[in-house]
């Protein structure tokens, strides 16, 4: 993804934008495997995650992540009541703080990751933590 494309601006927490041209390109990238990872607020992952478009942290792929980060996940529920860990809190990254965000920002594999490998590489380097 570009430079351009990490501007990103979409709020789901407004059903409205689930049609904003910014979360559109943003679905396209994903399913065309053309996004590996994302950050964003609680509520902009659950939506994202509402379309099933990250990754379940409990997939083979993460386990480690999912394993390592337990007191760290944000669960979305499913229609069927069914929870799925879909984020990882930054909460206390100072790494995520310089992101800018207001709150706390998640992060979330997307469901098409073609580079599972990096995008794990970003989330322990923002967590300030070793991959191992």
């Amino acid at each position: 993804m570009s430079e351009e494309d990490a501007k990103y601006y979409f709020d789901l927490s407004n059903e409205n934008d689930y049609t904003n041209t910014y979360f559109q390109k943003l679905v396209a990238n994903i399913e065309n495997a053309a996004c590996d990872a994302m950050i964003g607020s609680e509520d902009n992952i659950l939506g994202i995650a509402r379309g099933g478009r990250v990754l379940d942290l409990r997939d083979e792929r993460v386990k480690n992540v999912f394993l390592r980060c337990k007191d760290r996940l944000l669960w979305y529920e499913t229609e069927e009541n069914e929870k799925v860990p879909v984020a990882v809190s930054l909460a206390g990254s100072r790494k995520a703080e310089d992101l800018g965000y207001a709150k706390a920002p998640y992060f979330a594999f997307a469901s098409n990751a073609g580079n599972m490998e990096m995008a794990e590489k970003l989330l322990w380097y923002l967590l300030g933590e070793t991959e191992n």
